[in-house]
């Protein structure tokens, strides 16, 4: 099959959307951040994601298309300036009924939010550098190589500009993400009660010696 990289537009957001929404239909996480809600609550969130990521300068959002037009695969990158690390609130005293962590979708993704941040900010050694936003691949374009092709075009161009790159990877990411010379830094693993325990891993892709700065 013929695989063309190419730029979106604007009016592929609800495609790209749909992709993502059909890619993390088995996805643990994405179960329980959507428990409850009414369908098209992915699309609808992934929609609001595109068009602000398309408004940020720094973005690099690029789609695979086959050879019939169709969008198979798409991949964000974004250029991020390190932040200082969050601080710490004080620690609540705990007691038998709340050492437990809250199970609920607000809960979990505040604390991923908390400690994506902590984990960014603590280990990524430069001031600038790519991240590596989101990567989908139409479930029955999957294991042809097409989110590879997608994923070493983002790489290529952080070689280019001889960045650091970084993501959040999760289960089903992180092999192709080391395949590609990301390292695991740190991981944290969520317990998310009916659906089973699921680990995020932190990974780093050092600027690649011999580019010039």
């Amino acid at each position: 099959m013929i695989t063309t990289i190419l730029p979106i537009h604007r009016y592929d957001t609800p495609e790209l959307a749909k992709i993502h929404a059909t890619a993390m239909e088995t996805d643990q996480f994405w179960k329980l951040m959507l428990q409850g809600k009414p369908p098209g609550t992915h699309e609808h969130i992934m929609i609001r994601n595109i068009l602000s990521w398309i408004e940020d300068p720094t973005a690099r959002i690029l789609k695979a298309v086959n050879e019939d037009g169709d969008i198979t695969a798409w991949a964000c990158w974004l250029t991020k300036e390190k932040q200082p690390s969050p601080e710490e609130p004080a620690p609540k005293p705990t007691s038998p009924t709340n050492d437990k962590p809250e199970i609920s979708p607000r809960a979990i993704g505040q604390r991923l939010q908390k400690d994506s941040a902590k984990w960014e900010a603590d280990l990524i050694p430069d001031d600038k550098y790519i991240v590596l936003q989101a990567l989908a691949t139409d479930p029955q374009y999957q294991r042809l190589g097409i989110g590879s092709k997608l994923f070493e075009e983002g790489v290529a161009k952080a070689d280019e500009l001889n960045m650091t790159c970084w993501c959040q990877a999760s289960p089903a990411g992180s092999q192709l993400y080391s395949k590609a010379g990301f390292e695991t830094l740190g991981s944290d693993e969520y317990d998310l009660g009916e659906f089973g325990s699921y680990r995020f891993r932190y990974m780093l892709r050092p600027r690649q010696l011999g580019n010039k700065d």
